[in-house]
């Protein structure tokens, strides 16, 4: 079959496309971007909070409505048939027989954990009867190991799958269960073989990277993020490794000693704080308080030169007063981050927050959202100013034929939500994976204009 994917969410749900992308390639099926040309559509959804529900819904229901005039012509049978919608990932977990009842339409519902069936799945469509999704059709291996179908010379390694925390306003432990860490050997397979495919980036994630190996048994050996972090930085063609979705607990004076010695791994964190007022940071079910995270990356920055961190905030909790807001404001002003991402907090069904009183008006949350976004915006702006005439090393990751330029990173980014660099010259100028030494010239924003030395 001609498949195309769709994918709706975080790093952690295009990493689970990918795997399920090569596992189909392998199986004799095609890929294409296109979806009117496709036979099938696998859409991974999102859950986290109610707009991603929304976005996936409205996402399946365009390719439902677009199957009649989706015309599809050849000679072969297969081409003149109406393409058919897959949906997988966190909305199916979450929802499960409601979303049947309610899109009767789609040809198959795959939970996450039984996405390793996807050939099962399709290859059941693809002769026209009823999928019959069976976790143990096809093993997880088939979709994990170091069979990917990475294009870009950056990718997103999961170490790390579910979450044992019970932050209050949180879906996911729901969605995707409890811990579970990846073998350590089985992370270094993957990585080892994606570098000799020309990845030169691996962004390592999980719902809290910092407890990796916290679930493997007892002297399981390099059970921890920093024994990991060593194993990976020796694989040759390995240039940057970039830590995410770190809680605070995970930055212990070990990992900031890796990051500061090891050759490989950025001066990058990336710590999903979510407030800084205590009475807030307990109703989230989180530890800590504003003054201790402000000394813990006070510390961090003091250990690693360079440091860039990044963190998400929310805003309109229930219950926060203007007081706190404006705390809140004061707190990001004075720790300086380098990054900040903004949610206006979203009451999701099932959790505890839910149901706490004080529930401020959609029209507030969103109002504090964009002041906190517009804080934090000033002062990221600010700090990327001060790069002006620093030299850099930039990952060339394409080329804009448009604007006559070449895009890539420095280690201070990360893909798709920091910024990027623009470089000044024909196609043939540079290599897609190559790393160049570049000046910064001008920047915008978040981007930077920089010249190659």
């Amino acid at each position: 079959m001609n498949i195309a994917f769709t994918t709706i969410g975080c790093p952690k749900n295009e990493v689970d496309t990918d795997t399920m992308r090569a596992a189909l390639v392998s199986a004799g099926h095609t890929v294409t971007d296109d979806t009117d040309a496709a036979d099938l559509v696998v859409v991974n959804t999102c859950a986290f909070i109610r707009t991603a529900t929304e976005t996936s819904i409205e996402t399946i229901l365009d390719l439902l409505d677009s199957e009649n005039t989706a015309g599809h012509t050849g000679e072969d049978e297969r081409s003149t048939r109406l393409r058919q919608v897959v949906v997988t990932g966190c909305m199916v977990n979450r929802y499960g027989d409601d979303l049947a009842a309610e899109i009767p339409e789609v040809a198959a519902f795959v939970p996450i954990a039984d996405e390793a069936s996807i050939v099962s799945v399709v290859a059941e469509l693809d002769e026209g009867g009823q999928p019959a999704v069976s976790p143990a059709a096809i093993p997880e291996a088939a979709c994990e190991g170091t069979t990917r179908t990475v294009d870009a010379p950056y990718t997103y390694v999961k170490i790390a799958d579910g979450c044992d925390r019970s932050c209050s306003y949180c879906t996911i432990p729901g969605i995707r269960g409890p811990y579970r860490s990846r073998p350590a050997d089985d992370i270094v397979s993957e990585v080892g073989a994606l570098a000799e495919r020309g990845v030169r980036e691996f962004i390592l994630i999980a719902q809290d990277t910092g407890r990796y190996g916290c679930d493997l048994p007892a002297g399981t050996p390099d059970a921890t993020l920093p024994d990991l972090l060593r194993r990976l930085d020796g694989i040759p063609g390995v240039q940057r490794l970039r830590i995410m979705y770190l809680q605070p607990e995970g930055l212990t004076d070990r990992l900031l000693d890796c990051m500061a010695g090891l050759q490989h791994v950025v001066p990058y964190l990336d710590i999903p704080l979510q407030h800084s007022e205590r009475r807030i940071l307990r109703l989230m079910h989180r530890v800590g308080d504003g003054d201790e995270y402000a000394r813990l990356i006070a510390h961090a920055r003091e250990c690693v030169p360079g440091l860039v961190v990044r963190t998400t905030l929310i805003a309109g909790f229930p219950s926060e007063t203007a007081d706190e807001f404006a705390a809140l404001l004061d707190w990001v002003r004075r720790v300086d981050f380098d990054y900040v991402g903004v949610f206006a907090y979203s009451p999701e069904d099932g959790t505890v927050a839910a149901t706490l009183p004080g529930q401020l008006s959609d029209e507030l949350r969103n109002s504090r959202a964009q002041q906190l976004r517009d804080a934090a915006d000033r002062l990221g702006w600010e700090r990327a100013a001060q790069s002006i005439g620093d030299t850099v090393s930039v990952l060339i990751e394409g080329y804009d034929a448009e604007e006559g330029c070449a895009l890539g990173r420095t280690p201070h980014a990360a893909p798709e939500i920091d910024g990027i660099v623009r470089l000044q010259g024909d196609p043939s100028d540079y290599v897609v994976g190559q790393t160049v030494d570049v000046r910064i010239i001008d920047t915008i924003l978040y981007d930077a204009f920089g010249e190659a030395l």
